[in-house]
């Protein structure tokens, strides 16, 4: 285990420049899985980058906003563009009113509107090994 909790994740991690390559419910569907190609080994000196799976646990709500260029391309233009469309620009913590849970946002194609906000009571980042 990387990261057990909120605070080590912001301490330990940076996902800016990290591919987002997959997005599942756990089985007992109220986790939520985001598996990473995380970036920044190859910016400290690693050959290759690391997977790794952030799971956003006991979720009480999770939105999705994909960019609205998706319904107005073409299959074969969505993949041309889907890596860029799941790359990370930013990786937030928003303040909510109560303590006991956490509200990450996490922003893909700009600044602005975030792709994923999740509100959850954990979150907990593993390696996985390929």
């Amino acid at each position: 285990m990387i990261a057990k909790n909120i605070d080590e994740v912001f301490q330990k991690l940076d996902f800016t420049d990290s591919i987002i390559t997959a997005v599942k419910w756990e089985d007992n569907l109220i986790d939520l899985a985001l598996y990473i190609d995380y970036y920044w080994d190859i910016q400290e000196g690693f050959k290759e980058t690391r997977m790794l799976k952030v799971t956003f646990k006991s979720c009480l709500k999770v939105d999705f906003l994909m960019t609205q260029n998706l319904i107005e391309m073409s299959d074969s233009e969505v993949q041309t563009y889907i890596l860029s469309w799941f790359t990370i620009v930013s990786f937030r913590k928003s303040n909510i009113e109560n303590k006991n849970l956490n509200c990450i946002e996490i922003f893909t194609t700009n600044y602005t509107n975030p792709w994923l906000t999740v509100l959850c009571k954990e979150i907990q980042v593993d390696e996985i090994n390929q």
